[in-house]
């Protein structure tokens, strides 16, 4: 069972546990226990974490950042000094070579308190219709297990279950529409055998503009995924991007409170997809659906849908006429920002999506709040309400390569768009400068105790917001990041060509002490007051008896 499907109780009597076993464990082998002063961990043979200083740090800085290459090339590099501390040729397998093709990888189990940590790659191999699947400890890259799987990789991704070695189970998809779990026991077929309702899927064909859902069910034999729904979109249109919401995204607050107190309802759905399409001017497009009509248009459009990947339903759409690509999207939490070019102006623009829930009246009152979520107690995908959507439009001075956001470990921080520009740099945007909600003319009151910023359509470029400074990230493709254990930082890893990596504060540094602090000055002034403390109370107790003799 997924710790997020557990109740509060489960919760602490599963904590509690776990902490006795540390704590006898502590008491019987002290001579594994972690230590900052040199000593090697139980998990470590080789000497790695007392060269490279593996190990870990109270703030979560200390990373190592894994990259894999198109040729099958897999690389550990820290993130404090950039050293490489490990690499691996996937293709290498007892003594022999072959050409591999890797496909995607997952942290499956991300901490352990032995070091096990996990990490599963599955690929396919060139000279043959066979695929592979191996496990690799991400800290020193050492291959747990490989092993040669005969069929080919449609699909793959990470399903919110563990098994009872808190091991996130991965499930694959063949081209047969077989599906596969690893790990590869009989637990896992179990667990996902019984949440099989629950599990859904999409595959993308870019050539024929369709998405297709999928459902799982159990066959003799095993899982099968079986076609849900299907969307074929118009002819004349191309697949150019996608953006999926991340499920297991920490969000603060289900709502948004307003000048006038009241509360607009986030519309968050963990099912939403962000599709981009393209449609030239003047053509139809290379592909030839028969399922929908075919578009003409004398300009090119660019068309953003909102899909809800469960049911098949097209939440909303967008069309920008006369526009163009390269369109680049990233979803967060109930915000939706993109890219495209606009070609009647010639410039770059950033356009912003905010759902919100669709409430017959404003939510003022603690009474009105508690008769919404009243009739809202469950989600589902299946009896779906269309959001309130609010839209607005910015110029960016500067092309764009691809998006990402911040991210933090319970999501309370305020979150930064991060883009990826096309002179391979990487800007910052402050969500407050998105925001559709921004007014127009003059702010009220109302306004102004929202903290609104007034409308410009330029957004700000100022070099403090570029995270890559004065370097050049060449051949820069995108931007992955990660949550830090402390709440303000979030970590990110620019990579193309060259690699960047940086800490990103997007409400500044509030939870820790800087690098550069004073420690001395510090510890100085505190010694100063406690003895100029001491000092008064003395000379007044000397005051005081002198008085009481005379």
């Amino acid at each position: 069972v997924h710790i997020a499907e557990m109740n509060p109780l489960d919760r602490l009597v599963r904590r509690t546990v776990a902490d006795l076993q540390d704590i006898i464990s502590m008491v019987a082998h002290p001579e594994e226990v972690v230590s900052n002063h040199g000593k090697k961990v139980a998990w470590d043979k080789t000497g790695l974490s007392k060269e490279h200083d593996i190990i870990g740090d109270r703030f979560g800085f200390k990373k190592i950042i894994v990259v894999m290459t198109a040729p099958g090339m897999v690389i550990g590099i820290h993130s404090r000094s950039g050293l490489i501390v490990w690499k691996k040729y996937l293709g290498a397998h007892k003594g022999k070579l072959s050409e591999v093709k890797p496909q995607k990888f997952f942290i499956t189990r991300g901490s352990s308190a032995e070091g096990n940590v996990e990490m599963l790659i599955l690929g396919s191999l060139v000279e043959s219709s066979q695929s592979f699947v191996a496990l690799i400890n991400p800290l020193n890259g050492a291959e747990i297990s490989y092993k040669a799987l005969p069929y080919q990789i449609e699909q793959a991704s990470m399903l919110p279950l563990i098994n009872s070695e808190h091991t996130h189970l991965i499930m694959v998809i063949d081209t047969q529409q077989k599906v596969h779990v690893f790990p590869d026991t009989e637990e896992s077929s179990r667990a996902v055998a019984k949440n099989s309702q629950k599990i859904f899927f999409y595959l993308t064909n870019p050539e024929k503009t369709q998405l297709t859902g999928y459902s799982i069910h159990s066959v003799s034999g095993g899982l099968q995924a079986e076609q849900a729904w299907n969307i074929a979109f118009p002819g004349g249109e191309t697949m150019v991007t996608l953006a999926a919401h991340d499920a297991n995204e920490p969000i603060k607050s289900a709502g948004r409170v307003l000048g006038n107190r009241a509360v607009l309802l986030k519309y968050i759905n963990a099912n939403l997809l962000a599709l981009g399409t393209y449609t030239p001017a003047g053509g139809t497009g290379s592909n030839n659906v028969k399922t929908a009509p075919t578009m003409k248009s004398k300009e090119p459009v660019v068309r953003i849908y909102l899909v809800d990947t469960v049911a098949g339903a097209i939440v909303h759409n967008v069309v920008h006429k006369d526009a163009e690509g390269p369109v680049h999207m990233v979803q967060t939490e109930n915000v939706l920002v993109y890219s495209f070019w606009n070609n009647k102006k010639d410039r770059n623009e950033l356009s912003v999506l905010e759902l919100y829930e669709n409430t017959k009246h404003e939510i003022t009152t603690a009474m009105d709040m508690r008769m919404f979520q009243s009739n809202t107690s469950s989600f589902s995908s299946m009896q779906l309400e269309k959001p309130r959507v609010l839209s607005q439009s910015y110029i960016l001075p500067v092309g764009v390569k691809g998006m990402s956001v911040t991210q933090t470990m319970h999501g309370i921080t305020t979150k930064n768009i991060l883009v990826a520009l096309t002179n391979d740099k990487v800007l910052s945007i402050d969500k407050k400068f998105l925001d559709p909600r921004r007014p127009m003319g003059k702010p009220t009151p109302e306004d102004q105790e929202e903290m609104l910023v007034p409308y410009q359509p330029y957004l700000p470029l100022v070099s403090t917001a570029i995270l890559s400074y004065t370097h050049t990230i060449f051949g820069l493709r995108g931007i992955a990041v990660a949550p830090a254990q402390i709440e303000s930082t979030s970590m990110m890893v620019a990579y193309g060509t060259d690699i960047f990596y940086c800490r990103v504060t997007p409400a500044k540094a509030y939870d820790c002490l800087g690098e550069d602090f004073n420690y001395p000055a510090l510890i100085l002034a505190v010694v100063g007051l406690g003895a100029l403390s001491w000092a008064v109370v003395w000379f007044q107790g000397r005051r005081e008896l002198s008085e009481a003799w005379k």
